[in-house]
């Protein structure tokens, strides 16, 4: 039997051990992320795999889907607290960027071009670690909230608490009038308005 997954493929002959293939063997995108990919796919259906069978693979990952996929989520896989947040993938546009600096990308350092000529040396040089920590700093962590308490702020109606336990805040439903501010100025879109059924 042969299970294809995005970037990963396993094998399970009626005889013999099980063969997984991942990463550049299985997918002509070559990239470190696919790699990631492609790893993280081939150890949760292998743990799948021994605890509930080769047709219980395709759900499980089905459901640890980040958005529309292909990116899969260990968190909820594994059932961790971080599996509720909302699966929604961001776009630059659903942030609302008055609340963030403009950081300028870093310019990877690279071999002198007579070095390139004279010697098989990676052309691309690593950058120090103060300069990767300064990169990673750009990142605006999409829908993840910071506690910057705008949305406390800003409710005309005083209906966003922080939670006791915890660093979460939570809508009192009783004085919520439902008008989004708190949605509107949240820069990293980590709250989400939509309109209860009756």
């Amino acid at each position: 039997m042969t299970l294809t997954m995005t970037n990963t493929l396993l094998v399970h002959p009626d005889r013999g051990p099980i063969l997984i293939f991942g990463g550049d063997l299985t997918n002509e995108t070559k990239s470190v992320a696919h790699a990631v990919l492609s790893g993280k796919q081939a150890a949760m259906a292998l743990d799948t795999f021994f605890q509930d069978g080769i047709d219980a693979i395709v759900p499980r990952l089905h459901a640890c889907l980040v958005g529309q996929g292909p990116a899969l989520s260990m968190e909820i896989y594994m059932g961790g607290p971080r599996r509720f947040r909302n699966p929604h993938i961001l776009s630059y546009g659903e942030l609302n960027t008055d609340y963030f600096q403009f950081k300028p990308r870093i310019t990877q350092p690279r071999l002198l071009r007579e070095e390139r000529l004279r010697s098989f040396e990676e052309i691309d040089l690593k950058i120090s670690t103060n300069l990767a920590i300064r990169e990673a700093d750009r990142c605006f962590n999409c829908g993840i909230c910071n506690q910057c308490d705008n949305c406390y702020m800003f409710c005309p109606d005083m209906a966003v608490i922080r939670a006791k336990e915890g660093h979460e805040r939570c809508i009192n439903y009783d004085y919520c009038k439902g008008c989004g501010l708190c949605v509107v100025e949240c820069p990293r879109n980590a709250m989400t308005l939509r309109e209860e059924k009756l």
